[in-house]
């Protein structure tokens, strides 16, 4: 199977595609390295309790309170224009702020935070289908391992 942790990173940040219904994104991901099903309110836990570990990080900059004060206050239905949608719903408003903060999470305190290494991660297009983002990083990062062995 294949780490969910490390691919909810890359679904963050732009290297899988996304459709209009994000929660069905990230359930198809997280199925596809688990094997076996979830709800689409576990998806929404599983990646909420992936950024509050950023959250509540003191390293990584900013107030821990300021952090989870900003995270409470975006999910007011006044607020829904952040996240590019329409209509309020809860569990999408917690996924689209889960992943902002995913998002702008520097690699370098996600291999601290989840010991995961982005930049010798790769997407997967048996996880989900890849992005033209994430399909010219995985290009680059094939070049540069190409390169990396070339030159030894």
């Amino acid at each position: 199977m294949y780490n969910r942790t490390e691919h909810i990173y890359l679904y963050a940040k732009h290297w899988y595609k996304r459709s209009d219904d994000p929660i069905m994104d990230v359930q198809t991901i997280i199925e596809n390295c688990e094997g076996h099903e979830f709800s689409r309110k576990d998806v929404v836990k599983i990646v909420f309790h992936i950024a509050l570990r950023h959250l509540l990080d003191n390293d990584s900059g900013g107030s821990t309170d300021f952090k989870v004060e900003d995270f409470i206050y975006d999910l007011n239905p006044d607020n829904i224009w952040k996240f590019g949608v329409k209509e309020y719903e809860y569990w999408t408003s917690v996924l689209l702020k889960s992943l902002s903060v995913l998002s702008l999470t520097d690699i370098e305190d996600i291999k601290r935070l989840s010991n995961i290494d982005l930049f010798n991660g790769h997407p997967n297009s048996k996880v989900f289908e890849l992005s033209d983002t994430g399909k010219d990083q995985k290009k680059k990062l094939m070049e540069y391992a190409s390169n990396l062995s070339s030159n030894l």
